[in-house]
């Protein structure tokens, strides 16, 4: 509410009045006058307020952006020895570093179809009880066998005891993309002497 004073007694009232209510002085053309005022200062008030906003947004993304701005994974680009990088991994898409190429390759497969049967079913997979792995289709299973024969393991369990569970925002350096297979191999920057195999969508390239 807008308050104006009176000159002639010095009173406070609400403005929009055309007298003062304690003297009866003429006041409306004053209170009005008040009234614009006291729109227009709000109006400059919100308007200074949202740019202060805009403001401390900026900055604080200034301070939590990355070291640089994800641009794709290895599976887009070539990524060849070398090339700086940064591991992906979230809880609803892990993924498995090796010390072999077909061990990763195998792992990171089977774990692939674990998670689109979850994904497409909504529920765990049916594991068999010879191998560990996900009961698939007979037109996957060619596939799948190859990629255990490979991994020189008869299990999932015994490809994990050999692998370990990926972490996210690592970064790494290329030092191995072969064209065969699905995996690529970097050394930790944080850790020279640590190599591991990971999948290339699980690699993300920095700006």
């Amino acid at each position: 509410m807008s308050l104006t004073i009176c000159k002639k007694c010095e009173k406070i009232f609400p403005a929009g009045s055309a007298n003062c209510p304690y003297c009866g002085a003429l006041i409306a053309k004053k209170a009005m006058q008040i009234e614009k005022k006291g729109i227009t200062n709000v109006l400059v008030g919100l308007v200074m307020l949202a740019c202060l906003l805009f403001l401390l947004v900026l900055n604080t993304t200034k301070k939590t952006e990355p070291r640089g701005v994800l641009l794709h994974s290895c599976t887009v680009s070539n990524c060849p020895t070398g090339t700086g990088a940064v591991t992906a991994s979230s809880e609803q898409e892990p993924y498995y570093t090796c010390k072999s190429r077909e061990l990763s390759d195998y792992a990171n497969y089977v774990m692939g179809l674990m998670l689109a049967q979850v994904n497409f079913a909504g529920s765990s997979s049916k594991i068999t009880s010879k191998t560990g792995e996900p009961d698939v289709s007979q037109a996957q299973k060619p596939m799948l066998d190859a990629y255990r024969a490979r991994a020189g393991v008869s299990t999932f369990e015994g490809a994990l005891s050999k692998c370990y569970r990926g972490l996210g925002n690592m970064d790494v350096s290329v030092i191995e993309n072969p064209k065969s297979g699905d995996s690529i191999l970097v050394r930790s920057l944080s850790n020279p002497n640590e190599k591991f195999w990971l999948p290339r969508g699980k690699l993300d390239l920095r700006e």
